[in-house]
């Protein structure tokens, strides 16, 4: 019986393995660990040198003091914008909880002051999103972008607070009035590095108003 134990362990023994085995299959675990891809870092925008005298920047707002109107605009992070729809009332983030995948919009918030005697307008689906290389975007397709909020869980919710938040047609604000919304472009495109926002259908009466303001993309730290 002795003997049958000491074989029996002795096979047990044997059947370990060697330091050497071990040793390669830790490398193999760390070379596994150290080429498995970190998942993107989000991209950010910051207001960037501003090329109009008018544009001035304070922390991450642009300010455009022009004659008879103040316009001022901020890039909003998924962060942000989860407390811009935060102090909504009755509002929620309709882009929260997106599935796996979904495109999520550039963000920007807009503010617009009429400190003149003439109707200040704006058509927002002329507003365009170039990048250093020239690409132009024009804002998100809100038809698409209904459909697609529609389909998800609360999409009744969701529609209406874009509805209620999205500068989706033309605005006019009346002298001594404010307006304030969100302009909505699709995703930065790949390797963009500047980017401006080009307000090209601003009137303060039937004078067109010249608005472009300028940011430069960063990574998320």
């Amino acid at each position: 019986m002795t003997d049958r134990l000491e074989s029996d362990a002795r096979g047990r023994v044997g059947r370990l393995p060697s330091p050497g085995a071990v040793l390669a299959g830790v490398c193999l675990l760390l070379t596994a660990c150290a080429t498995t891809p970190a998942p993107p870092k989000a991209r950010l925008l910051r207001p960037g040198p501003q090329s109009l005298p008018a544009n001035t920047v304070t922390g991450e707002l642009i300010i455009a003091q022009l004659e008879g109107a103040t316009v001022s605009i901020r890039a909003l992070s998924r962060e942000a914008l989860q407390r811009f729809y935060g102090g909504q009332r009755d509002l929620a983030n309709p882009f929260a909880d997106l599935p796996a995948g979904a495109p999520r919009p550039m963000a920007f918030l807009l503010h617009l002051r009429n400190d003149s005697p003439e109707p200040l307008s704006f058509d927002p689906t002329a507003a365009r999103l170039a990048d250093q290389e020239g690409r132009r975007q024009g804002p998100l397709d809100y038809p698409a972008l209904y459909a697609f909020l529609a389909g998800l869980e609360g999409g009744a919710a969701r529609l209406r607070a874009i509805q209620r938040t999205v500068l989706t047609a033309t605005v006019v604000v009346p002298p001594g009035g404010e307006r304030q919304g969100l302009l909505l472009f699709p995703e930065l495109q790949e390797g963009a590095r500047a980017v401006l926002v080009d307000l090209a259908s601003l009137y303060r009466g039937s004078a067109p108003q010249l608005l472009v303001f300028q940011f430069v993309v960063v990574e998320e730290p």
